[in-house]
């Protein structure tokens, strides 16, 4: 079997970020397979300033073919299936396109994931974006015919009228080293994520802010790390809050600066904030990359792969209540001072990802579709 994975950015090799990770895994995967899967790059071949103001602007134009740039190749005549994740938003040129691919080559399979679902509120949470939205909900109405099944981590038959693939985000946990254990004070806590709204790390803020307010006496850490449209209100809300000595932004980081993060946090946070896109769970990368880390997990939603009886997961209530750092404090102790050695508590939570995780998993059933006739 052969194909192509349609993106829409080149990878850095140096700086790979969490979405990086997992195509290059979906890539590895399919290979494991025994499934020939090259990347194919949909994007502006020119990055200087005035072109990327043309397809800042250009992209939510009803027919602007930005962001990503859409084009046909005689190669994809040749291929079994293509796999491609859902743009920004689904428009014109993307139809165009794809209807282009099924007309030179009938017998292909052409496969959509949609990583989040339903995503309209995340689309259009920022006004710079509406145009964006409206586009993607005019045009994926014509997805019928050109996209044979979609790949979704939601148990739904159909979207968009096209039937469903279930699988669920992974990793290829033998890939991800197990953190070092670093001698450290307190309690130190991480979060490794894009700062957006859905992330809702205000919550967290506020949590830690009402805890030292109340009498609160255990030195905690919380090492937020990443970039995003929220980190400056969030920096503001530290400022303010006088936590400067608690909290601390580390930007983006990858490599052996990344991991010395994991190996000095004791846990670690995934979003907070699934409520405001209406997301009944959460279904992030980070939190495959923690447990592969062996990294305990409070979450401000439920995550789909982990059962509550995981001793070590704490889930909060999905909705905007402040965090209770209590609770958290009291989590860190029936970890860490239960008689178990961090190594030992590591290789469990290790032993968890391979189970419930693990691309060779989480993407079974998208390629049995790839293999079985059409």
């Amino acid at each position: 079997m052969n194909g192509y994975f349609i993106f829409y950015r080149d990878i850095n090799y140096e700086k790979l970020n969490g979405i990086d990770k997992k195509v290059i895994s979906q890539l590895e995967t399919f290979k494991d397979a025994g499934i020939n899967c090259k990347l194919e790059i949909m994007q502006s071949n020119k990055k200087d300033f005035w072109h990327k103001l043309y397809n800042t602007v250009t992209c939510r134009l009803p027919f602007g073919n930005t962001d990503p740039t859409w084009r046909f190749n005689p190669k994809f005549n040749e291929v079994d299936f293509i796999y491609l994740r859902r743009p920004t938003s689904i428009n014109y040129p993307m139809l165009k396109v794809l209807r282009k691919i099924k007309k030179k080559n009938p017998k292909i399979k052409i496969i959509m994931e949609i990583p989040t679902y339903p995503y309209d509120d995340e689309l259009k949470s920022k006004v710079k974006d509406y145009p964006r939205y409206l586009k993607d909900i005019y045009s994926r109405r014509k997805l019928e015919g050109l996209v044979d099944r979609i790949a979704v981590q939601n148990n739904v038959d159909k979207i968009f009228n096209i039937p469903t693939l279930n699988f669920t985000n992974g990793i290829r946990v033998k890939e991800i080293k197990p953190r070092e254990v670093l001698k450290t004070k307190g309690i130190n806590i991480c979060a490794v994520a894009s700062m957006e709204p859905w992330q809702g790390y205000e919550r967290v803020i506020l949590g830690l802010s009402n805890y030292y307010k109340n009498g609160g006496n255990v030195d905690v850490n919380i090492y937020l790390v990443g970039e995003g449209n929220e980190k400056a209100t969030y920096e503001k809300m530290v400022n303010e809050l006088n936590l400067n000595d608690h909290i601390h932004f580390e930007g983006f980081l990858s490599g052996k600066q990344l991991e010395r993060i994991y190996s000095k946090s004791d846990i670690a946070l995934d979003s907070f904030g699934r409520y405001k896109t209406k997301n009944e769970f959460s279904t992030s990368l980070k939190s495959r990359e923690y447990l592969a880390k062996g990294l305990p997990i409070v979450s401000g939603s439920k995550i789909d792969i982990i059962n509550k009886s995981f001793p070590y997961y704490y889930e909060f209530a999905s909705n905007s209540s402040t965090v209770d750092f209590k609770k958290i404090i009291e989590f860190y102790h029936e970890i860490y001072l239960a008689g178990k050695v961090k190594d030992e508590i590591i290789q469990e939570i290790r032993d968890y990802a391979f189970l419930v995780c693990d691309m060779s998993i989480s993407m079974n059933e998208i390629i049995t579709y790839i293999k079985k006739g059409k």
